[in-house]
């Protein structure tokens, strides 16, 4: 007992070790949870018994039951299982895992494979890799490349380095996922002549050995729980794949019911949130590709249920939300969007060479999946070694759907209306000379970056124009003053900003520096923290009881924003999107407190406002986004800013200087209308020598004052320093990144607890001598307001929505009119049309779309 105790220990201080350094607060408490386990002070839970090493394997009840607040939730595998009656018929035989022994709905057959293996371009590159078979011990890939080399080719000198390689798994620690790569070698040597049935036992006796182990470890709290920063579901897929490759072995009905009742109960319905939307990191996202991988095992090894099927019909048809989602990713010039905020590698497209991406397509017959990839230079059929995979996949059918042109068209897609709430708008798909729009409010799930962007918004139109400010790695990462002080921070996003004094956030590590007291900082003007996020719970209930209920140990609380409104026009003519980002920040029902880790103080914000919304509605033919805010603070002294960050640097074309703080980088103007040009940036557009061009005109507040901010040692300047970092190598960095490099904040000239901020952003490119004709529109009553440009006018409730009688006039040439805040299914009485009175019912969004030719006086009478 003694030698398995040392054994263990030196096991699991890999897993102590990887995670030294964190400064995130949820893993530090999986750094003490790595303690507890090294210390055997876990008590033996009676579910989960299965070798001597099990005491330091157990759930940390303890660790989990801190971080409720009297409610119960799982914390084993075992209390999530599927009941056994539930569990659906497994294939008999094997290959079982991708390819099965019979013809079926979403692959090959064995038979078919290697029929498949004789043809063209598949048969030269088996040939090519014969003749040297890839032979590296500890890569994985390359024992899956073995593996399947042997599945096509039968020859038996391959199988040897697999059986050893299987014989010396173990738990992947600190993500997991390892073993799903295991069972599938496993699966695919299972019939090998050169395999004695001892040797078949034993690999099976270690596949099942280690499930357990990875079991624990997840149920430890070292894996980060349903939503990872690494890219879950390692440890609940290394389960699952054990109970999908186990004959009779005495463990393998347990961990399918595991693996599918966590799969079921808690991980599809976490995507479902979503919508599919990953809204972590990107260059983190590695072992999150072993999700579409598994559900492939899954679909393969089971007969009677099509998981496909089941996540379409039952969990919102995520799993294909998602493939829309790393599509949409890609910007037209194939780089990747910045929204997530974290890694700054805009190049790593995640999509691009990711094979078993071609499942989802295939299952769901996405043919815009095909053509896309072979947008980015990919081959469906396969390529090189690592590639050839996809011989699996591949569906001839499907690829010949993918018409010419089709990635060209608009795309609108929301995800995760009640999760994430991303938007994204396209007018001209991934057309080089395409607008891509995005937006987010939503739920505090996990961004690596732990950006506070809730209500922000990005533009990308031949080159990056508004941008996401700061860069995870320019300076320690989050530990340091770049992230702590900026990047993490809401100053450094598309959102709003309520300076109130006093305010304080979590400093996100040792080096963060300009400390208010240890651990904390302050807080420049934006949203509040969300220690620990999503990832500290075992469970999707525990996750949705945080939304609303607070932790008792954690300052923390997950809903952050909701989407009140989305509608797009069938003719794509408009989109409409409102958010409320209020939760997001020190508020009435939460604001953010801080214990000291040493000390036990508690030091606790106060609430600094009641109410931030932002609706949005993008004018897709004209290329015009009209933005309308409603913010309210509790102390009209407070300052309140709109952001918009760039790369090139902005000009006021119209407005007065009337202060210079820095000569060249910090001034202020009386108003004016913002134009820049792309500029300044890494990232080439599409077409260098035809760049986009933004152009941004307040309507409100009525009088306003733009504050520039930016250029060569103030790229991310606030209190007084340039936040990117003290080393020679971070201010060196921060010219080789689209960071940006400017900054605008618009802010009333006369304070006042309330404000609306009312924008119109046109965007262009260098074709585009000046801003088109804008006129603003109110209300007779003036609840209502709006802009009217280029034919169109957008109107909006000044205080919310607005459920009695509108009245306003509208100049010549007013055609279209797009009514929002209105009460969703009031039948109105539109009185000025050209048609005389009409009768209209409001959308379930609460929007009226009428025509009128102006000059005109519109009246709008709600029915009672």
């Amino acid at each position: 007992m003694k030698v398995l105790i040392k054994v263990t220990v030196a096991a699991l201080a890999i897993i102590v070790t990887t995670f030294a350094g964190f400064g995130h607060t949820g893993e530090m408490l999986h750094q003490e949870a790595g303690a507890k386990l090294l210390a055997g002070s876990v008590p033996p839970s009676s579910t989960l018994r299965a070798s001597g090493e099990d005491a330091f394997f157990q759930p940390l009840g303890p660790r989990r039951n801190k971080l409720r607040t009297g409610n119960a939730y799982g914390i084993t595998m075992a209390e999530e299982a599927l009941p056994v009656e539930q569990l659906p018929r497994m294939v008999n035989g094997h290959p079982r895992l991708l390819v099965r022994p019979s013809e079926w709905k979403h692959g090959l057959s064995f038979a078919q494979l290697r029929a498949r293996a004789r043809q063209e371009p598949w048969a030269r590159q088996v040939a090519i890799d014969m003749k040297k078979p890839p032979d590296h011990p500890s890569s994985s890939s390359v024992i899956t490349h073995r593996a399947l080399l042997y599945l096509i080719t039968g020859d038996e000198t391959l199988v040897p380095r697999i059986v050893e390689r299987i014989m010396a798994a173990k738990p992947q620690y600190n993500v997991g996922g390892g073993l799903v790569q295991t069972a599938l070698w496993f699966d695919w040597i299972y019939n090998s002549p050169s395999v004695t049935e001892d040797q078949r036992r034993s690999m099976a006796d270690k596949i099942a050995e280690v499930a357990l182990k990875c079991a624990r470890i997840y149920e430890s709290g070292h894996a980060f729980d349903i939503w990872t920063h690494r890219g879950s579901p390692g440890w609940p897929s290394d389960v699952l794949a054990a109970g999908l490759v186990l004959d009779d072995h005495p463990e393998a009905v347990k961990l399918r019911r595991w693996g599918m009742g966590y799969f079921k109960r808690n991980y599809f319905r976490a995507w479902q949130h979503n919508g599919g939307s990953w809204m972590h990191g990107g260059s983190a996202y590695n072992i999150g590709m072993i999700m579409p991988q598994i559900i492939a095992y899954w679909a393969s090894a089971v007969e009677g249920e099509d998981i496909y099927e089941v996540i379409q019909r039952d969990y919102g048809n995520w799993l294909e939300g998602h493939l829309h989602y790393m599509m949409a990713e890609v910007f037209p010039d194939k780089t990747r969007s910045d929204a997530v905020a974290w890694d700054y590698n805009p190049p790593g497209l995640r999509i691009k060479g990711k094979s078993f991406y071609w499942t989802i397509a295939r299952a769901y017959g996405n043919s815009e999946f095909y053509a896309f990839q072979r947008w980015l230079k990919e081959d469906p059929m396969g390529g090189p070694y690592g590639r050839l995979i996809r011989i699996l996949f591949y569906s001839k059918a499907i690829d010949g759907r993918a018409a010419d042109g089709v990635l060209d068209k608009p795309f609108i897609k929301l995800w995760g209306r009640n999760g994430s709430g991303y938007l994204q708008m396209r007018n001209k798909g991934w057309a080089p000379d395409g607008t891509v729009i995005e937006f987010k409010c939503g739920d505090w799930v996990w961004t690596h970056s732990q950006a506070n962007h809730v209500n922000s918004f990005w533009i990308f139109s031949k080159g990056r124009l508004a941008v996401q400010g700061g860069s995870y790695g320019l300076d320690k990462c989050w530990h340091g003053g770049a992230g702590s002080h900026y990047f993490t921070q809401t100053i450094s996003s598309n959102s709003m900003l309520i300076f109130q004094p006093g305010e304080f956030n979590h400093a996100g590590g040792s080096g963060a520096g300009d400390l208010l007291a240890p651990g904390i900082i302050a807080n420049p003007g934006g949203q509040r923290m969300r220690w620990a996020c999503g990832q500290t719970c075992f469970t999707f209930d525990e996750y949705l009881r945080r939304k609303s209920e607070e932790s008792t140990v954690q300052a923390g609380l997950f809903e952050t924003g909701e989407i009140l409104a989305f509608e797009k026009a069938k003719d794509n003519s408009y989109t409409y999107v409102s958010g409320d980002a209020t939760m997001a920040y020190n508020n009435p029902r939460f604001s953010y407190w801080y214990k000291g880790k040493k000390s036990g103080r508690v030091w606790k914000n106060k609430p600094k406002i009641d109410l931030f919304t932002r609706s949005m509605v993008y004018l897709m033919e004209t290329n015009n986004l009209v933005m309308f805010d409603r913010v309210q603070s509790l102390d009209k002294s407070w300052k309140k800013s709109w952001l918009c960050h760039f790369q090139g640097k902005p000009e006021v074309l119209d407005g007065r200087l009337i202060k210079t703080e820095v000569p060249g980088h910090i001034d202020s103007f009386n108003g004016g209308t913002i134009q820049m040009t792309w500029g300044d940036g890494v990232l080439k557009p599409p077409n260098p020598d035809d760049p986009g061009r933004l152009f941004i005109r307040t309507l409100l507040p009525e009088e306003q004052i733009i504050r520039r901010v930016g250029g060569d040692g103030y790229e991310a300047w606030w209190n007084g320093k340039n936040r990117t970092g003290d080393s020679k190598k971070a201010k060196s960095l921060i010219k080789k990144l689209d960071a940006g490099r400017w900054r605008i904040e618009v802010s009333p000239a006369i304070p006042k607890k309330f404000d609306n901020f009312l924008h119109l952003i046109h965007i262009g490119d260098t074709k585009t001598a000046k801003m088109p004709t804008v006129g603003k529109i109110e209300s007779e009553n003036h609840r209502m307001v709006g802009v009217a440009v280029g034919g169109t006018l957008v109107m909006f409730g000044r205080s919310g929505m607005v459920d009695d009688e509108v009245s306003y006039s509208v100049p010549k040439g007013i055609i279209d009119h797009l009514i929002v805040d209105l009460k969703p299914g009031t039948r109105y009485s539109v009185a000025g049309t050209a048609q005389g009175e009409n009768k209209i019912t409001a959308s379930e969004e609460g929007t009226l779309r009428f025509a009128v030719n102006g000059p005109a006086t519109i009246k709008l009478t709600p029915e009672r």
